[in-house]
């Protein structure tokens, strides 16, 4: 029997004892009218079988609603002012997300809860059993951001559209593997789409292959009408893949940040004939990859890879393979423009049986304006090695110290071609170990400032080269033969180490020999009319 004033299909019969003190707020209404004209202003109220309103539940809700009152969702009281308060449905599309900012309008809940989709919606196996790869395509297809719950998800997935975003939960939680050992577990395909994509996100999330099969990432197209650009890369972990990060096309204005590529056979692996511009690589890490930490070659004959830029970049211990030819901790080749600062390069090749390793390796048919800069290269038989035609750049403020018993530190190797490579190093902010040019076969350096390892009896051939540092460290030198002077010219040379340089006096347009002492630089003026080609001191 119903206590005194309730009724049948009252709510206080249904969620609670009619007369309890916690439900005495609860009433149950048959008209807007009559809710509206309640004198409570608190609790909960139930609207049923209302003509043209759904059933529904509210709360009393204090606040401003003022000019929200639509005779559906939120309600106006009879006796107070709707920017005191209002009745208010509660079901998700109609409760309300209030912005921190101040002045932004409300919104539903549910209309928030829209702006991302979860892999869970479309039946992702988070247990890592079952194939888990048309649930995340079906929710990437909804074109809205895609959330990874914790969990362990099997795929290969392929996108090919733009304005795509995945976020996991954090990378120690949310983990992808390949459901296909072999193939990439993601794929951003150029070709699939016929069209350049743009702007897909990935962050929060680790990645870890089967045995290093497949890729992790793969970056692909043919085309140079098809691309995939503004791609970004963060807070990922990458490992046990063939290459973690793996691009074999067209790929420009990319970001990576807090990128981390460990255990793969290449951490991050470019190597394409499609131009690949702008990039951003900042606080990533490849560290114990079998061969190469980064590995970037152009192989177009018209194509520029240029406008790279690493901030804080760290490759260490590349070189796990013991079996390979040569390890690099960051390998370029064919590149222009590339900016390496306060980068951390460590152990590259360290363990590998031809000891071949390197820390920078910039090689190819040409290799412009590579700067290296602010940066610890050290643990490698070649910490930093500029090879063959068309190389320039510079190189200062190094600690660079070789492994294997080397002693050159920085290695600009001619390979035999006149007047390259133009780097430019700053021979006394190398630390740990020499700096040494290779001539090429006319005797040129064709840098504009080099450090060069001096013998007794030498001839130089200035060529280019308007500074030349000198090494007397393991005894004095003498210099009797300059060739490729230029009359007005000021050439600079100067002394690092305690033993004296000394010019012959056959070279001076005063007939005496010039010596320059230990650590001590002198400026000479090439002369012209009478003495062409001579050597006169000016400081």
């Amino acid at each position: 029997m119903l206590d005194s004033g309730c009724f049948s299909g009252d709510a206080r019969t249904r969620f609670g004892r009619c007369g309890d003190p916690d439900m005495s707020t609860n009433n149950t209404y048959f008209s807007l009218a009559s809710l509206k004209a309640s004198a409570v202003a608190e609790g909960t109220a139930f609207l049923i079988q209302v003509t043209g309103v759904n059933d529904g539940m509210f709360f009393w809700t204090p606040g401003d609603f003022t000019s929200q009152d639509d005779d559906e969702n939120i309600l106006e009281s009879d006796h107070v002012a709707l920017n005191l308060g209002a009745w208010v449905r509660q079901a998700s599309r109609t409760m309300t997300f209030t912005p921190e900012s101040s002045g932004t309008p409300l919104r539903t809940t549910e209309s928030k809860l829209r702006e991302t989709v979860s892999v869970l919606d479309f039946e992702a196996d988070p247990t890592g059993v079952s194939d888990s790869t048309a649930a995340f395509e079906a929710a990437i297809a909804m074109n809205k951001t895609v959330f990874v719950p914790a969990g362990t998800y099997l795929l290969n997935i392929t996108i090919d559209q733009s304005d795509v975003e995945i976020v996991g939960d954090n990378y120690r939680q949310t983990l992808l593997k390949p459901f296909t050992a072999a193939e990439p577990v993601i794929t951003i395909d150029g070709d699939a789409a016929g069209v350049i994509i743009e702007k897909f996100s990935i962050r929060n999330l680790s990645i870890e292959g089967a045995d290093r099969a497949g890729h992790g990432i793969s970056v692909v197209n043919t085309s140079d009408t098809t691309g995939c650009d503004f791609l970004n890369f963060e807070d990922l972990f990458i490992g046990y893949c063939n290459y973690g990060i793996h691009v074999a096309g067209r790929s420009i204005w990319n970001s990576f940040k807090n990128v981390r590529c460990l255990f793969n056979i290449d951490g991050w692996h470019i190597e394409t004939d499609q131009a690949c511009n702008a990039w951003t690589i900042s606080g990533c890490q490849a560290q114990k990859n079998k061969r190469h930490g980064l590995f970037v070659k152009n192989t177009g004959e018209d194509t520029v890879f240029i406008n790279w830029t690493f901030e804080g970049f760290n490759s260490e211990d590349s070189g796990q393979d013991t079996s390979v030819d040569f390890s690099c901790g960051v390998y370029l080749e064919n590149v222009q423009c590339f900016d390496f600062t306060n980068c951390y390069i460590e152990n590259n090749g360290l363990n590998i049986l031809s000891s071949e390793g390197y820390g920078f390796l910039v090689t190819g048919d040409y290799g412009r304006f590579v700067n290296i800069e602010n940066c610890w290269v050290v643990g490698s038989k070649y910490p930093i090695v500029y090879n063959g035609l068309r190389k320039s750049g510079r190189v200062r403020d190094i600690l660079a110290i070789p492994s294997h018993g080397a002693t050159n530190a920085v290695i600009i190797d001619s390979a035999g071609v006149p007047l390259q490579p133009k780097v430019e190093v700053d021979a006394l902010s190398i630390q740990g170990g020499n700096v040494v040019y290779t001539l090429d076969v006319n005797g040129n350096y064709g840098a504009r400032a080099v450090d060069w390892v001096g013998v007794p009896g030498t001839s130089l051939n200035f060529g280019q080269v308007d500074a030349l540092t000198v090494r007397s460290v393991d005894g004095p030198v003498s210099i009797d033969t300059i060739d490729g002077l230029q009359p007005g010219r000021i050439v600079t040379i100067a002394n690092y180490g305690a033993n004296v340089i000394t010019i012959d006096a056959a070279l001076t347009v005063s007939g005496t020999a010039i010596a320059i002492t230990g650590n001590a630089a002198k400026s000479l003026l090439v002369q012209g009319y009478p003495s062409a080609g001579k050597l006169y001191e000016i400081a």
